[in-house]
């Protein structure tokens, strides 16, 4: 048994979470929890806990983050916080997992590891060497990124004795539509013809406010690189 938590904001821990969640079960039939405050998806591959939410209402005090910096969100005397953190208690109490993947909480990770069971924490991009991220991947049994190992240098930077990051590659909801190009369709003469380049840019949903002059600046230099 699997049990997996989603953070609820924006859309890609949940995409990310149901895309290996849905292979985890077709290659080994074995269904995976899916745990978060966010709605249950109808393609979820297994039992869903509907979490309290710990952010509403607002809390009174400062969390407990803001006040010792070894969590990130932890608000004092909250009532979502205590139920939901019982309610993932109660699962683990009563389904007894294998291990839980943490996609992603600090705090997750280590009730997981305070019950006895083994966390896989989610790594994602960007400086995570603050002391919430130093600890929970210290107590994590693992840690993955979903990126090539070969750009592990330039996305992550850690700064804590856990387990090495696990680059697990590329990972989209969309891989099952899409069909792998033959090397005849696209020949190795045709990659430096001038025909027009079309760049997609994918963007996801919560989190920071999305930028308009990065992805201008990344065309301009792309044309400049063309004409080159």
């Amino acid at each position: 048994m699997i049990g997996c938590y989603i953070h609820h904001q924006g859309a890609g821990h949940l995409n990310r979470s149901l895309s290996w969640a849905k292979d985890w079960a077709e290659q080994t039939g074995e269904e995976v929890t899916g745990m978060s405050s966010a709605p249950r998806p109808a393609e979820w591959p297994g039992q869903w806990v509907r979490l309290e939410p710990d952010w509403t209402p607002a809390p009174e005090t400062p969390s407990a983050a803001q006040q010792a910096s070894w969590l990130h969100w932890a608000p004092l005397h909250h009532p979502g916080l205590r139920t939901r953190m019982r309610q993932i208690s109660g699962w683990i109490a009563a389904a007894a997992p294998d291990l839980i993947v943490v996609d992603v909480s600090v705090e997750v990770a280590l009730l997981a590891r305070l019950h006895g069971v083994p966390a896989v924490s989610v790594a994602l991009p960007g400086d995570r060497g603050d002391r919430a991220h130093q600890l929970g991947y210290s107590l994590s049994s693992a840690v993955v990124g979903f990126w090539p190992a070969s750009a592990e240098s330039a996305i992550l930077r850690r700064r804590d004795a856990g387990p090495r990051t696990q680059a697990l590659g590329a990972l989209s909801r969309f891989d099952a539509r899409i069909s792998h190009r033959t090397a005849e369709s696209h020949p190795t003469e045709n990659v430096r013809s001038r025909a027009p380049v079309r760049i997609a840019l994918l963007s996801g949903r919560g989190g920071a406010v999305f930028r308009t002059a990065r992805p201008r600046r990344c065309a301009q230099r792309c044309r400049r690189r063309r004409s080159a």
